[in-house]
């Protein structure tokens, strides 16, 4: 939770930062709330400074597919 104030606060300071800054702490909170969901971790929620910096969900990432790995172009 340290690091969680620095990109907010890195938000705000630069505007080129903000979709990267909440797609991180979304990404975070969905990896320690699916820790948490099994009981594995005690970990805290990124859910209150989500929701204070005012972060809306991420927007989805347009033209980007997805990349398949382990198929080589030589196979028919």
């Amino acid at each position: 939770m340290q690091v969680t104030p620095q990109v907010v606060e890195a938000t705000r300071q630069h505007p080129s930062f903000v979709e990267t800054g909440k797609r991180m702490l979304h990404a975070w909170n969905d990896g320690m709330n699916s820790l948490r969901l099994q009981k594995t971790w005690s970990l805290p929620s990124l859910d209150a400074p989500i929701a204070a910096a005012k972060f809306s969900d991420p927007l989805p990432i347009k033209g980007r597919k997805a990349e398949k790995i382990g198929r080589s172009p030589l196979l028919g």
